[in-house]
């Protein structure tokens, strides 16, 4: 035969190959569905290699079996059923078996007994016609997914299965295990997405996300419930219009109080709430909203934001009711308690008896428990509702203390209380009328919980941009245990001598509410035994700042 025609040859059958693989390139990118893409495979690997059958089957996940996905078949002989067994278990399969544990290939010839598939395998298979055939690993990533069989049923003699064959069934073999990858991972992700919308739906409460320019990407039933929007009437509209927030005074917050906003430059979850807003859907009314909000986040930008939410209307309105009830009886107990401190204070000017005496001190200490008790629980109400706002400005924190400091020791004539400050001190940013509350609280502690008396000492410092104030008793002191929950409502110290001391565990509770409203935080040092001292910080006042 002369070169040059065997040259041809060559050049077509090496065209027909790249023909073969470009058309399997376009089976693997023309779907994600897992059946049609591997029954496409089997049908172009049946006309590709000019063979009579091919199955293509997939190895379970206890990595025992092999499942049959697809199957194609050159022609159909009436005279032959032919249909494969839904499932070959690798310890009947000898020949499936070594491919599996080996990751290579395995050429089968029926005319050599050692290379021949074996009579279980031909049952399986159920084509007793086979006569020779090629099992291919499907290999991605290092991972058997599977196995390709091809079948033949003309002798070796007519139809060998030649070394170009294997080596272009292997090309295609490579490209079927990257579908097989895709459609699985496509599979997976479709499947997420399912579950992920059937957890949206059953909660009860609203999710809705965004793009980047905070447009509504999605809601939940919840969210459509919450609102009254459903997605057909809000998907791409700016969250802006469809909730439309309100900050504090009424007006529209987007641009400067939007926690959703916020959201796009910052890296945690925010807790947000309650805050209002007007959705106007179906059911147009204002809402009392809570929540959190989280950016999502493609290639580190963020590309919208995640928005979880309730309607909390029902509760800050019952909050209200309850917040107006206590201001109401407090006015009412406030108004009477008065009266009766002041009728005391004329008493024991007039008393000439010890015995009397003692009566109308009682009247007056018990007064004023309750007066301090009523302050405690009306500040507690103003802190949960977060009301009343701060009225911050430049404060010299001196002439405060002072003034703080007189009123307690006209109460508490056992106790030395001292001011220590330096000669200058820094104007400090706060609301006088709060600070006054946090020292008067840190003094009454101070003061009932040393029933000795003895020194207290009140220090103000500077420590960088902050001001410090301490509070520091000589009494009974705290374990180091109390310290975590030391600062929560209703806690009081655990000692004996402390149970001895009268309040309610509100005091702290309260001062610490308002200093971190400052922005400032409040820490104690303290042993059982020795005294405590309580530190709270402010920010001072820079000229700059003005």
């Amino acid at each position: 035969m002369p070169d040059g025609a065997c040259s041809s040859r060559t050049t077509d059958g090496r065209a027909r190959q790249l023909e073969v693989l470009v058309d399997m390139s376009q089976i693997v990118s023309s779907t994600l569905d897992l059946d049609e893409v591997l029954r496409s495979l089997a049908e172009k690997l049946v006309s590709a290699l000019g063979v009579t059958r091919c199955y293509i089957s997939l190895l379970d996940d206890s990595g025992t079996r092999l499942v049959v996905k697809a199957s194609a078949r050159a022609s159909a002989r009436p005279d032959v059923a032919v249909q494969v067994a839904p499932e070959l278990l690798l310890d009947s399969t000898p020949r499936f078996r070594q491919v599996v544990r080996t990751h290579m290939p395995v050429l089968v010839r029926q005319d050599e007994p050692e290379r021949a598939f074996s009579a279980e395998e031909l049952r399986l298979v159920a084509d007793p016609l086979l006569r020779s055939g090629l099992l291919v690993p499907l290999i991605c990533r290092e991972q058997l997914l599977g196995v390709v069989a091809l079948g033949e049923h003309r002798d070796w003699s007519r139809a060998p299965i030649s070394g170009e064959k294997i080596s272009l069934c292997l090309t295609m073999a490579a490209q079927a295990a990257t579908a097989v990858e895709n459609a699985r991972l496509f599979q997976r992700v479709e499947e997420d997405r399912l579950h992920m919308q059937e957890m949206l739906a059953v909660m009860a409460d609203g999710v809705l996300t965004t793009d980047a320019q905070l447009r509504i990407a999605s809601l939940n039933p919840a969210a459509e419930r919450i609102t009254g929007w459903t997605p057909d009437e809000v998907v791409g509209r700016s969250c802006c219009f469809v909730m439309r927030p309100r900050g504090g005074n009424g007006s529209p917050s987007c641009d400067t109080e939007c926690p959703i906003r916020k959201a796009l430059d910052s890296d945690p979850p925010t807790r947000f709430g309650p805050v209002t807003w007007w959705p106007g859907g179906r059911d147009s009314r204002s809402l009392q909203i809570s929540g959190s909000v989280a950016p999502l986040r493609t290639g580190g930008r963020a590309s919208g934001v995640v928005v979880v939410f309730r309607d909390v209307t029902r509760e800050v309105e019952r909050d209200q009711l309850r917040s107006d009830f206590v201001s109401m009886v407090s006015h009412e107990i406030r108004s009477p308690l008065a009266s009766i401190s002041a009728a005391a204070e004329l008493l024991a000017r007039n008393t000439m008896d010890s015995h009397s005496a003692e009566h109308v001190e009682i009247i007056r200490s018990r007064s004023s428990l309750l007066g301090n008790f009523i302050e405690d629980y009306l500040n507690l109400a103003r802190l949960d509702r977060g009301t009343p706002e701060l009225q911050v400005e430049p404060l010299p924190i001196v002439p405060l203390l002072r003034k703080v400091i007189a009123g307690t020791q006209l109460t508490s004539p056992r106790h030395n209380i001292l001011l220590r400050t330096a000669s200058e001190m820094p104007l400090v940013q706060a609301d006088g009328g709060k600070i006054e509350i946090v020292v008067g609280n840190l003094l009454r502690n101070a003061v009932n919980y040393s029933p000795l008396g003895g020194n207290v000492i009140v220090e103000v410092s500077q420590q960088g941009e902050d001001t410090v104030i301490s509070v520091e008793d000589e009494g009974i002191g705290i374990s180091a245990s109390q310290f975590p929950q030391l600062f929560d409502r209703f806690v009081r110290g655990e000692s004996a001598d402390a149970q001895q001391v009268p309040g309610h565990g509100l005091g702290l509770y309260i001062a610490r509410g308002m200093v971190e409203r400052h922005g400032g935080r409040i820490w104690v040092e303290s042993e059982a035994g020795r005294g405590s001292r309580f530190s709270f910080t402010l920010p001072s006042f820079r000229l700059e700042e003005s």
